[in-house]
């Protein structure tokens, strides 16, 4: 949890500047995949403003360290900046997840990992590697059960894909998401849990209670068991 505490943090401070945006540190950086905490800082004071940069860039590099924290070698420790914009498009996207197709906001946050696949069957299609693929799906799983619930998803996931396939294309992605429906259920799940803060998951409950009762107020025939089956779905991310 601790990545999308920090990331909300900076994008709740209200000093960073003014139309700047996590996204656009790719901008200053050379190698997105392989960041130091010099340049992860240089960029976020170029985007944000040097406050936010010395408020939040060496937590947000430790958090996203893939060695331990504690490590001595910290100044020579890099981290994939694409994990960091994810986990920012993540907190800005998690909202609306509760009322759009998760499959959507899947496709978003998979925008930055997009490659060219030569010699495919149709160039437009957009292609992802499947490992970028399995690292958005399971980036809100934010505690060890949620790890091993998505983890369990996935492995069905990817045995619905065509076998030993490295890169995966839009319709392969589909057509495995549409035969195992229990990933973006769990996916959506996870997102609302980790992007949003209890104050936002109120608001949307609160939202959808108002228009179930206006759903039924326009309908006098609205049975009464559907609504009841909805309140509890909504009742439960």
């Amino acid at each position: 949890m601790q990545r999308w505490d920090v990331v909300r943090s900076i994008i709740d401070f209200p000093n960073s500047r003014k139309g700047g945006s996590l996204v656009n540190i790719r901008n200053h950086i050379p190698d997105i995949t392989n960041v130091d905490i010099w340049t992860l800082n240089q960029a976020i004071c170029l985007e944000l403003g040097g406050e936010t940069a010395s408020r939040y860039g060496a937590r947000l590099h430790s958090t996203f360290r893939e060695d331990a924290p504690s490590s001595s070698c910290w100044k020579h420790a890099t981290v994939n900046a694409l994990h960091i914009i994810t986990v920012y498009r993540g907190s800005l996207l998690a909202q609306s997840i509760f009322y759009e197709d998760p499959k959507k906001i899947l496709l978003k946050l998979l925008q930055d990992y997009k490659i060219e696949c030569v010699g495919s069957d149709d160039d437009n299609e957009d292609t992802w590697l499947l490992s970028d693929v399995v690292y958005v799906l399971s980036v809100a799983a934010i505690s060890c059960q949620e790890e091993r619930s998505m983890k369990a998803c996935i492995e069905q996931l990817i045995e619905a894909l065509p076998s030993n396939e490295l890169v995966v294309s839009m319709s392969m992605l589909g057509n495995a998401l549409d035969l195992c429906p229990a990933v973006m259920q769990r996916f959506r799940t996870q997102l609302l849990l980790a992007g949003c803060t209890d104050d936002q998951r109120l608001h949307l409950l609160a939202c959808e209670e108002v228009s179930l009762s206006y759903r039924r107020l326009d309908d006098p025939c609205y049975p009464i068991n559907a609504l009841n089956t909805q309140q509890s779905h909504v009742s439960h991310f």
